[in-house]
């Protein structure tokens, strides 16, 4: 199981076929993060539904590939982490 996050979700997302395209705004600082309803990966053992994590970047997921599924999100990049299956 491989867990990936922000702009490596983003890089892998593209070479597997996934979608990267811009977001609405460009975020730098701390930003809320959730899980994805109904995630029950283990990456998210002892946290809370919601967390802070440092972000930076100006793209967003779109389209998680095949293979791929979405664990995590925020508020402007609805698919920040994924999980390789």
């Amino acid at each position: 199981m491989v867990f990936i996050f922000s702009y490596k979700s983003q890089e892998l997302a593209h070479v597997f076929g996934g979608e990267v395209a811009p977001s609405q705004e460009r975020e730098y600082g701390k930003a809320s993060v959730s899980r994805v309803e109904g995630c029950d990966s283990p990456l998210f053992a002892g946290l809370s539904e919601e967390f802070i994590m440092w972000m930076s970047h100006g793209d967003k997921l779109h389209k998680v590939p095949d293979g791929f599924k979405a664990v995590g999100e925020f508020w402007n990049a609805s698919l920040i982490i994924s999980q390789m299956l």
